[in-house]
């Protein structure tokens, strides 16, 4: 059976570290996606629009290009968040991954609209003994002026895998804040890339 090289870099980092070129069993990654319905959102203000209309996925980089294309062709959960209040507005969404739902895989787009101020909590749990996969992409647009942060918590136990994706799009003067509290899983890898534009 092949296994995944998740994270490649070019670049030589330090071993001991345990950040790139990761290998996972391909048998870790689950091949049949179900609807996924344990999730809360709450906190979320008149000025922030959840909906499911998210733009296809680019990413310049990503984990790795099947997990990529999973998000793509199966993601489960789908949610394109809006923010278009210029005082500071916060929102929550909680994914519970459970035995009845435990895969969960996640194409998410936040767009901070010009001049804007927001908090996006993303926060992850599972059950004690179900073995879970989580696999997402986040993708942010900082619009002209705005001020987006993005709190994302792991909660995941060490029986499962967590895998995301960070791609975003930073206009002139905006700025994106992340605050990654990553506390599980048996396999934790995060990739994260920005790009500046002066548009």
């Amino acid at each position: 059976m092949s296994n995944l090289k998740i994270n490649e870099t070019p670049l030589r980092t330090a071993k001991n570290y345990k950040i790139n070129n990761i290998i996972i069993e391909e048998s870790d990654i689950p091949k049949k996606i179900e609807k996924f319905n344990n999730f809360k959102v709450s906190k979320l203000g008149s000025k922030i629009t959840i909906d499911e209309n998210v733009s296809k996925v680019k990413l310049k980089y990503g984990l790795e290009a099947n997990l990529t294309n999973q998000v793509i062709e199966s993601a489960n959960y789908k949610a394109s968040i809006a923010i278009d209040s210029k005082t500071h507005k916060e929102a929550e969404i909680d994914f519970d991954i459970d035995k009845t739902n435990p895969n969960l895989v996640g194409n998410i787009e936040i767009t901070a609209n010009e001049g804007t101020k927001s908090t996006i909590i993303l926060k992850y749990e599972t059950s004690k003994d179900v073995k879970a996969y989580h696999n997402s992409v986040i993708r942010a647009n900082a619009r002209k002026n705005a001020v987006l942060n993005i709190i994302i918590v792991n909660f995941i136990n060490e029986l499962s895998n967590n895998f995301i994706a960070i791609q975003n799009e930073i206009g002139e003067n905006a700025k994106v804040n992340y605050c990654i509290i990553d506390f599980g899983g048996k396999n934790s890898i995060t990739n994260y890339f920005s790009n500046i534009s002066r548009r």
